[in-house]
């Protein structure tokens, strides 16, 4: 294991937080950081001194040096160690607690060289006694792993950096073992410690876990059975698992697209075939751009895994994604309504094309200045009958990524009533043989078909004789006989498009001279 050569404490580049500038003081609680626009703690230093903002006091020096590099540093003075709450005040640091016991052993500052008791302490406000807690390093670092179980752990303080082998304590008579074990601390900084503090808060900011951090001058760590000693050489020849990379969708209309995959155990970086290489993270966002990017591209790739010995894992299997921006066209299926129609239900017909993109989803259809609504269907037949006058039909498709497309607008149809202007005779009462013709004059027929009802029975098409027909003026002869009339109430229904109008007549037993057979064009 060969130690990192000490680095010019300020050729580090400040960590993003030193945007936030300086505190006037160090937080000791939630308020402040709030003051300050903190939402967390980067690292939170707990102290069995008074926090006193100067540099003869050890944590304010270290706290001070972290800040200007650029590092969100809070402060917990003295805590009550009965519990874990007071280590919660500051909520969970981002990267470390470090953990001291202050600017003296805690205990020759509690206890006489012949183990009694002190009345005062000198680093107390007030010189209180009894503030800290004897061998105040190991309490407190399993107070703050109590508070937070996944929280880095560094001590460090003259107590730490004396107990980091076995020693001899005169307080018990024994020989104790060193304070790593007892504290469950991740890391021990001994001296004065300024310089590895600044390396190991820039380290972990960019992703180092603490337990891979084991080159650092001036620290100790407890290592488990079979860790290699400095000069042990493995030859390492197994590559590592094939990582598994996440699909992709199949279209995306994206401005960028995250690709991740699967952490291997013993990876320490990875290639993108074709996009990146070198990658330490398990994800890697590609930006796309029209530019670089066109409608209709593919991204393919899959990814590898190197571990620390060079071995290199196989290609995961391949994902892609087609780059699709533009929405469906749409375009009016077979001919359009009429542009003038006695229908009052027309049918629109249209068909999307969503070419080699993701496929038409669905359409929003608009009538007039009615509510718009979405459909799959690919035609569109109002439920009730239009109002006489002009209607427009809009449609709009979407993907199934949601691209919207073009509007198609329908050419104008003009739905138009027909009205009877004129019937002879006119409604009243006749010799039967009287109405055994009946002539009709109705405008507006354009499309529609005349139907003429005797009470609720329909008369045959032979007996309707269209002699004229203009939008302007149709004409039509309604010819009856003994068939279908009687002496009565007559009920002369006429039916063209949505136009409904009925006549009344009252038939008389009696003839005229005229017999039936005979039209009479009245």
């Amino acid at each position: 294991m060969n130690a990192v050569a000490a680095k010019p404490l300020t050729s580090w580049r400040p960590h993003w937080a030193k945007r936030f500038g300086t505190a006037p003081f160090l937080p000791m609680s939630r308020a402040e950081m709030q003051a300050l626009g903190w939402d967390q703690c980067d690292i939170i230093l707990v102290t069995g001194d008074a926090y006193i903002d100067h540099p003869s006091f050890g944590m304010a020096l270290i706290g001070r040096t972290l800040e200007a590099q650029g590092f969100r540093v809070g402060i917990i003075s003295q805590p009550d160690w009965h519990s874990a709450d007071a280590f919660r005040a500051l909520g969970k640091p981002r990267l470390f607690y470090g953990i001291t016991a202050g600017n003296m052993d805690s205990m020759i500052n509690r206890y006489t060289a012949d183990r009694k008791p002190r009345s005062d302490d000198a680093y107390t406000a007030d010189a209180l006694p009894d503030k800290r807690p004897d061998r105040a390093v190991v309490v407190y670092a399993q107070r703050a792993r109590e508070a937070y179980p996944d929280a880095n752990i560094v001590i460090g303080s003259i107590e730490a950096s004396l107990r980091r082998i076995a020693h001899y304590d005169h307080w018990s008579e024994k020989v104790r073992r060193s304070v790593l074990p007892d504290s469950k601390a991740d890391l021990l900084i001994f001296g004065s410690g300024e310089r590895a503090v600044i390396a190991l808060a820039h380290r972990l900011a960019a992703g180092e876990p603490i337990e891979a951090i084991r080159d650092l001058r001036g620290t100790a760590f407890m290592v488990k059975p079979g860790w290699h000693p400095e000069g042990w050489v493995e030859i390492d020849l197994t590559p590592p698992d094939t990582p598994l990379l996440e699909p992709l969708p199949e279209y995306t209309n994206a401005s960028s697209i995250l690709l991740t995959w699967t952490a291997v155990d013993g990876a320490v970086r990875y290639d993108l075939e074709g996009i990146a290489s070198g990658l330490t993270a398990t994800g890697y966002r590609l930006e796309l751009t029209p530019e670089t990017h066109p409608d209709g591209t593919e991204i393919i790739t899959r990814v590898r895994a190197y571990d620390k010995a060079g071995n290199v894992s196989g290609w995961s299997s391949a994902v892609s994604t087609i780059i699709d921006r533009t929405g469906p066209t749409t375009t009016i299926d077979g001919d359009p309504p009429p542009a003038l129609t006695n229908n009052s239900m027309p049918t629109w017909k249209w068909k999307g094309d969503d070419g080699t993109g993701s496929g038409v989803a669905y359409y929003i259809v608009k009538l007039d200045d009615e509510p718009s609504f979405t459909t799959t269907d690919e035609m569109f037949t109002p439920s009730r009958g239009l109002e006489p006058g002009v209607h427009v039909l809009r449609v709009t498709a979407v993907d199934a990524i949601g691209n919207v497309g073009n509007e198609l607008v329908f050419p104008d149809v003009t739905v138009v009533n027909p009205v009877v202007v004129r019937v002879t005779p006119l409604p009243g009462s006749y010799p039967i043989n009287q109405v055994s013709t009946v002539v009709l004059g109705v405008t507006g027929v354009v499309d529609a078909e005349l139907s003429v009802a005797i009470g609720s029975t329909d008369l045959a098409d032979e007996r309707i004789i269209e002699i004229a027909r203009t939008v302007e003026m149709s004409k039509f002869y309604v010819l009856l006989d003994e068939e279908v009339l009687s002496p009565g109430e007559l009920v002369l229904t006429v039916t063209a498009g949505a136009t409904v109008e009925k006549f009344f007549y009252e038939v008389l037993n009696e003839r005229s001279g005229f017999g039936f057979g005979r039209l009479r064009p009245w």
